[in-house]
Order: C-alpha cells, then structure tokens, then sequence
C-alpha cells in the first residue's frame, strides 16, 4: 500500500475531506501519518484493532485499484472517505487538517509549525513532505501564543 498517492502531480483538494476547511485556515494539508491517513492498494485493506482501523474503497469497476483508509474509529465515515474518492477521481489529492489530524498546540488549540510524524502538502501545494517527530517541539504557528517559538527553516531543494 502506498501512503501518498502515487501521483505527485496531483494538485490538493480544495478542503480537508473530514471538516471541509480550506487549505488558507486549515494549517498544514496532510496526507497520512502512522495513526491516520489515506493511500491507494491493489487488493481492499479491511479490519483491524480500536487503535487503528482501515476500510476500503474501490476506485474501478473492475476493483483492480482501492483507495485505502486507516485511523481510530470514527475518524472516517462513509461521508468522507466517499468525498476523498470523488476528490481522487477529480485528479486531486484528498488530505486533511492539522485540526482533524490532532496536530494542533496544547495551549491554544491552534495548528503546530510542522504537523510532526505525517506526510503533507508543502510550498502550497507543490511537493508532499515528511515531517519527522522531533526530540524538540518546534511550538504554535500563532504569534499570540506562549508557545510560539522562532523557528528557522531551511529549503535545501
């Protein structure tokens, strides 16, 4: 199983598959993480545990191509992965937010730097990323918040 979708060229979704927010209030457009997430298999990927739970949906009518979704229970439902579907059969990306994918600050509720351990859209859009878990938390994106921290990034493309 592929945890992004094998077309990089896909352009994301206009909004988060679960909530509906845009990309421009969303904080960061994930893909996956190990908890969450959404990719694509040859064969359907069903079952598993209260921890983390995966179902599938065929993407043909001859379900040679399934797109795969895993998360704690409750975190997809028939809505949402039938959007990411629809969204998919677009030529476009389905993804999540920061807020959906619990990457959010601990004292403001507002969304991380870096949504840390997952996959996700970055330079709006362009290139999907890792985001390792750090030893160090890089703090809140709000500026307001004690959490805030000056992080430097570096593009090394």
């Amino acid at each position: 199983m592929n945890s992004c979708l094998p077309n990089k060229e896909l352009k994301p979704a206009d909004s988060c598959v679960i909530c509906g927010r845009s990309w421009s209030v969303a904080g960061n457009m994930i893909v996956s993480q190990n908890a969450r997430g959404v990719g694509l298999s040859g064969t359907p990927i069903g079952g598993g545990g209260k921890k983390k739970q995966y179902k599938s949906l065929p993407l043909n009518h001859t379900r040679t191509e399934f797109m795969v979704f895993w998360g704690e229970a409750g975190f997809w439902n028939e809505i949402s992965m039938q959007k990411a579907v629809e969204v998919y059969l677009r030529n476009r990306h389905p993804w999540f937010c920061s807020y959906c994918g619990k990457r959010t600050c601990s004292v403001c509720g507002e969304p991380l730097i870096l949504p840390v351990g997952s996959d996700y859209f970055c330079h709006k859009g362009k290139d999907i990323v890792h985001s390792p878990i750090l030893a160090e938390n890089l703090g809140c994106s709000k500026t307001y918040c004690c959490s805030k921290r000056r992080v430097m990034l570096v593009n090394r493309s």
